[in-house]
């Protein structure tokens, strides 16, 4: 998603809008082959969710680990939302696990996250 293969570095783009610090930042995680396992996992969207959607317990928020051999694992996960800046940040319990790849999934719909029609992810 944001990695150059190629490289074997992470690719995050890095725009001239961006603030001065975020730019740096970015430059530096492009030196590194994957993020630190403390970093959580964040979505933003274009509207706000209903706070009382989030939740958690595994319902609405998804989050697996993929093994080799393609089948996965339930990961327990903490979703956060924030009102300020639309975002659903996701800790998984006991941090990434080095070298691992993971799969998240949001669920919508009347038994996951709401907001007005035009919430879209963004």
């Amino acid at each position: 998603l944001v990695r150059d293969d190629a490289k074997g570095q992470l690719a995050l783009p890095i725009t001239p809008d961006l603030p001065g610090a975020e730019a740096e930042f970015r430059a530096y995680l492009n030196t590194l082959d994957g993020f630190p396992t403390s970093t959580p996992g964040l979505v933003r969207f274009s509207g706000k969710l209903k706070p009382e959607s989030v939740g958690s317990g595994g319902k609405v928020v998804l989050v697996w680990k993929l093994k080799a051999d393609g089948t996965v694992t339930p990961v327990t996960a903490e979703p956060v939302y924030s009102d300020a800046d639309r975002s659903l940040t996701i800790f998984p319990q006991g941090g990434w696990e080095k070298g691992a790849k993971y799969l998240i999934a949001l669920r919508g719909g009347a038994q996951g996250l709401t907001g007005p029609p035009s919430t879209l992810l963004g």
